[in-house]
Order: structure tokens, then C-alpha cells, then sequence
């Protein structure tokens, strides 16, 4: 059986923070759960999604352990010809997560 979920939305405020939030609802009543996200905007604050659900259902991860990269590092290594390392960067995190 699967173990992992992965939402994704063709454009920002499409609802995709809720739909998570429902998801995660029905599969913290089935057993252990975990929330990442590939890629955040970085900066002063934390991203607001990871944090709701961290706090939400109580999730022991770290901030730092619930995301892969930030857009500065995106636009930084993208721009070297260097995707395949952010990609590498993004899955080895994810898989910490696992």
C-alpha cells in the first residue's frame, strides 16, 4: 500500500492549503502522518501552511525537517544548469522526513 500523498495546484489560492488540511484530517485517523513541502519562500517567516499543520496535529518534525528547499535556492542553482542537484537536494530531505 501507498504511504505518500502529494497535492499540487496549477495556481496560487486555489484552495490547496484546505484540501491539505482535509486530507490530513482523514489520514491522522488512520495511523502516523507527516507534512512537507518541496519548495518554500524563505526569508524572516516561517511558511504559514507547514507551521498550521505542524501545530495542527501536533507533527514532531522540525520547521527546517518539513520543507526541501527555499526559492532562493531554486532561481540560485536553476540558473547554474544545476536542477538535478536541487531535485537530489529536495527528494534526500523528503526521504529524512519518511
Amino acid at each position: 500500500m501507498e504511504r505518500n500523498v502529494y497535492l499540487t495546484a496549477i495556481e496560487p489560492g486555489s484552495g490547496k492549503s484546505a484540501v491539505a488540511l482535509g486530507v490530513m484530517e482523514a489520514l491522522a485517523s488512520l495511523g502516523r502522518v507527516g507534512y512537507f513541502r518541496p519548495i518554500v519562500a524563505g526569508g524572516a517567516q516561517p511558511d504559514n501552511d507547514i507551521e498550521l499543520i505542524r501545530r495542527w496535529y501536533r507533527l514532531p518534525q522540525t520547521y527546517q525537517e518539513s520543507f526541501g528547499a527555499v526559492v532562493d535556492d531554486l532561481s540560485a542553482m536553476s540558473d547554474r544548469g544545476r536542477y538535478d542537484e536541487l531535485l537530489k537536494r529536495i527528494l534526500d530531505a523528503y526521504k529524512r522526513l519518511d
